[in-house]
C-alpha cells in the first residue's frame, strides 16, 4: 500500500512527464518558416497594396461593391476602430486589417483564398477576422444595437398588436428555413390529393 507521500510524488512525476511531452510536441511543431517565402513580398505585391488601395482612390463603384459601403462611411468607420486595431509591432495597419475583414463579410470569401490574396499566413487572416469582427461589435453595438427601453417594448409590442394582432410580441424573425427532424406522431394527417382538371 503506498502511503501519502509515495502517491503525492508520483502524482508530481506524472506531471512533470505530461510537460515534457507537451514541450516535446511543441518542439516538433515548430514553423519551417517566419513567413512563407511566397509572403515575403506582401508589402509590395498583396491584394491590399496593388488592388485595394488602387481602388479607394479611384473607382468609387468597385469601392462600394468591396465593401458595401461609401468612402465616407468606411472612413468614419475607420476613424472609430484604428486606435483599438493598430497593433503594435506589426505590418498589417487598421486600413488593411478592416478591408481583409469587409471583404470576407460582403463577399464570404474563403479564409485561404484571403491568405493567398493578401500574402498573409490562413492563421493570420483568420485571426484578423474574429478581432476586427470583435472590435466592431464593440464599439458599435451599444451605438446601433442597443437593447430597448421598456417604453420601446411596449410600443412594439402595441404595433404587433395593431398590425398583426399577435400579442405581447416584441420582435420576429425572418428569411431562414431550418432544416428539422420531425418528431414522432406530429404533423398533419396526410390528405388524399384530388387532380385538378386542365381547363
Amino acid at each position: 500500500m503506498y502511503n501519502q507521500n509515495e502517491l503525492t510524488v508520483q502524482a508530481c512525476n506524472l506531471f512533470l512527464n505530461i510537460l515534457r511531452l507537451y514541450s516535446m510536441r511543441n518542439q516538433m511543431r515548430n514553423r519551417r518558416w517566419r513567413v512563407r517565402p511566397i509572403n515575403v513580398d506582401r508589402a509590395l505585391h498583396g491584394y491590399y497594396r496593388k488592388t485595394f488601395l488602387a481602388i479607394k482612390e479611384k473607382d468609387n463603384e468597385e469601392f462600394f461593391s468591396h465593401t458595401r459601403m461609401s468612402k465616407e462611411l468606411y472612413t468614419l468607420l475607420l476613424k472609430l476602430i484604428a486606435p483599438s486595431a493598430t497593433k503594435c509591432g506589426k505590418q498589417i495597419n487598421a486600413d488593411e486589417r478592416l478591408s481583409l475583414t469587409l471583404l470576407y463579410l460582403a463577399h464570404g470569401v474563403p479564409l485561404q483564398s484571403l491568405a493567398w490574396s493578401y500574402k498573409l499566413g490562413r492563421t493570420t487572416v483568420r485571426n484578423t477576422v474574429l478581432e476586427m469582427c470583435d472590435i466592431i461589435w464593440q464599439l458599435l453595438s451599444l451605438i446601433y444595437l442597443s437593447e430597448p427601453t421598456e417604453e420601446q417594448y411596449r410600443h412594439i409590442a402595441s404595433d404587433f398588436w395593431q398590425t398583426w394582432n399577435i400579442p405581447n410580441c416584441v420582435g420576429a424573425i425572418d428569411g431562414k428555413h431550418v432544416a428539422i427532424k420531425c418528431p414522432r406522431g406530429s404533423g398533419s394527417q396526410l390528405q388524399p390529393v384530388v387532380a385538378c382538371p386542365q381547363v
